[in-house]
């Protein structure tokens, strides 16, 4: 609304009332959006956008991610923001409708990706490795007969970490 209105005002040839009409047009739609949604569910559903699962059980999936035009890197640093190392440490990863992310956390980590970026190598190489193979990409873990990631299509594995 600052945009719409601070033409008009750092104007002063212009006059004060395209600024008003404009800043009262702004917020009447908005609440009459926000009063329409208050009543009808439907309505809200056409308006705003659902919560995205982003990871689940320690796997990314690369469709939904793709589909909200996120990066893995944009991804893991929020991971990291929450102190986990790996995604076997994800049980769930909500994209909420209003852009934010909801973590939920596995009881009982298993070995999976790590996200730690390749720069902090004293870091990286803390990090206990175990015989399990995991898809560089997504953390797709390798069963014994894959040669590509059944996931996001990637045939680069590397060890989990624990």
């Amino acid at each position: 609304m600052a945009a719409a209105i601070g033409v008009p005002l750092q104007a002063p040839d212009r006059g004060l009332l395209p600024a008003v009409v404009i800043a009262v047009i702004v917020v009447a739609m908005g609440r009459l959006v926000a009063a329409r949604t208050f009543r009808s569910q439907k309505f809200e559903s056409v308006v705003e956008d659902g919560y995205t699962t982003l990871i689940l059980d320690g796997i990314i999936l690369m469709p939904k991610v793709k589909k909200t035009r996120l990066t893995v890197d944009r991804l893991f640093a929020q991971l990291r923001c929450e102190g986990i190392k790996h995604l076997g440490e994800v049980k769930r990863l909500y994209f909420e409708a209003n852009g934010s992310f909801s973590i939920i956390k596995e009881e009982n980590p298993k070995p999976g990706l790590v996200i730690i970026p390749e720069f902090d190598r004293e870091l990286l190489l803390a990090q206990k490795q175990v015989d399990k193979m995991v898809c560089k990409k997504c953390g797709h873990k390798q069963a014994e007969d894959e040669k590509k990631c059944p996931n996001c299509g990637n045939d680069y594995w590397i060890a989990a970490v624990q």
